[in-house]
């Protein structure tokens, strides 16, 4: 299993979920480097400079955050993760979130699917999914009922 998956299943498993299944305009787009000011690989100090994050939490290795509330809701599982190496290597979609294919919460998962060709679920974690891009990955959490819970850019390999 990736080791990166590991760390945000763990928290998954860990922590109860729950939000809204808004989508929001085009200035919400979480794309394949980052959500506006907010990019991966991006220090804490710049992280926490771009007004975007509140709520910091120590989560193993990392410094956890959630989005200012103006940005959406988010899972309590879910959030932004900064490591204590390497920067910001997590970032966890909102209600109001989509990704540039229009990927967000509530999608059914053929839907998902036809929108990341290369979309696979995981071995281990049968209700995670990834999707790779160039220099990181989108993942997303698929209910029971095959719908998208939670999703998330991050990169691969980064853990806390």
């Amino acid at each position: 299993m990736r080791k990166g998956m590991a760390a945000f299943a763990a928290v998954l498993i860990a922590m109860t979920f729950g939000m809204g299944t808004a989508v929001g305009g085009s200035d919400r787009v979480l794309g394949p480097d980052g959500y506006k000011g907010l990019k991966l690989g991006q220090s804490q100090q710049a992280a926490e400079a771009t007004g975007l994050l509140r709520d910091p939490q120590r989560v193993g290795t990392c410094t956890a955050y959630y989005f200012m509330e103006s940005e959406g809701s988010m899972p309590r599982s879910s959030g932004v993760f900064v490591g204590d190496t390497g920067g910001v290597i997590r970032i966890g979609g909102t209600s109001l979130m989509r990704t540039p294919e229009g990927a967000h919460d509530g999608m059914a998962l053929e839907e998902l699917k036809r929108r990341y060709p290369e979309l696979k679920q995981d071995p281990q974690l049968d209700f995670i999914w990834a999707s790779p891009l160039p220099d990181a990955e989108y993942s997303f959490v698929i209910q029971e009922d095959g719908t998208v819970k939670d999703f998330g850019l991050q990169r691969p390999g980064a853990q806390c």
